[in-house]
């Protein structure tokens, strides 16, 4: 019995020794707590402020003629207005106010078949960058009798740093470009498109002259679209920062436009 009894305490006591974890001089080192950086607030980035305000104005067409005035649309009267503090900007937005009474003015409609027989159908787009702000505005002048109008485009720059107007060779200036460098980039980019300089006599059978650009200004024709750039050309800087120039293909009667980029 007292075998047994010896045999059990010295079995007790190995599994005692096998279960004893280690000493508090084995037990191995915790790794030390390392604080972790706080995560900085991303700031919400300010909106920007919208500086154009396009006000539009939509002319009722019947459903009957929208036929006859394909090409015309979309047919509305839009108005730029710049929301910005400056003398340029006031005379921009005076000017606009002006057109925006003379195409008023001249919408009328037939009293009998309520068909619009006069009016402009005027298109704004605008660009801006950090430094320029462009508008580009699109005018056509429409009536019976008269027929339709060849489109107008006038374009617009103002610097946003100094707040003034950059006229047109200024803006080419900024491009490190001048008229001639301008005009053998468009010689080239338009003959690479296959038109070709040609010139362009008042009595022109469009036909003939469908593939035809202006070089020269043609007597008696307000001509802005010419490759000889001066400050009456039409260009403008778009939201990716390239200028746009943009130019006539065909006869004065029936005119159609090409824009090409100088940067």
């Amino acid at each position: 019995m007292k075998k047994i009894l010896t045999s059990f305490l010295l079995i007790a006591m190995i599994a005692g020794c096998v279960q004893q974890g280690p000493t508090e001089a084995e037990k191995p080192e915790e790794p030390p707590v390392v604080e972790q950086p706080e995560k900085p607030v991303e700031q919400e980035k300010p909106e920007e402020t919208e500086i154009i305000q396009v006000e539009t104005f939509e002319l009722t067409v019947p459903e009957q003629e929208v036929q006859d005035l394909l090409g015309l649309e979309p047919f509305v009267i839009q108005t730029p207005y710049i929301e910005k503090a400056g003398s340029d900007y006031a005379l921009f937005n005076e000017q606009m106010e002006k057109n925006k009474e003379k195409y008023f003015n001249s919408i009328r409609y037939d009293e009998k078949s309520k068909y619009l027989i006069e009016s402009y159908f005027v298109t704004v787009q605008h660009f801006q960058n950090d430094e320029i702000l462009s508008l580009l505005i699109k005018e056509i002048h429409m009536g019976y009798g008269a027929g339709r109008g060849a489109p107008t485009y006038t374009s617009y720059s103002f610097d946003l740093n100094s707040d003034t107007k950059i006229s047109q060779l200024d803006l080419l200036g900024q491009f490190n470009l001048t008229t001639n460098s301008a005009k053998s980039i468009m010689e080239s980019k338009l003959q690479e498109q296959g038109y070709n300089c040609c010139p362009l006599p008042e009595n022109a059978v469009y036909e003939e002259y469908v593939d035809c650009y202006e070089e020269d200004y043609l007597e008696g024709y307000s001509n802005n679209y010419s490759v000889n750039l001066d400050d009456n050309s039409v260009m403008y800087v778009n939201n990716d920062g390239e200028l746009i120039v943009v130019l006539k293909i065909g006869t004065q009667t029936i005119p159609y436009y090409v824009e090409i980029q100088l940067s």
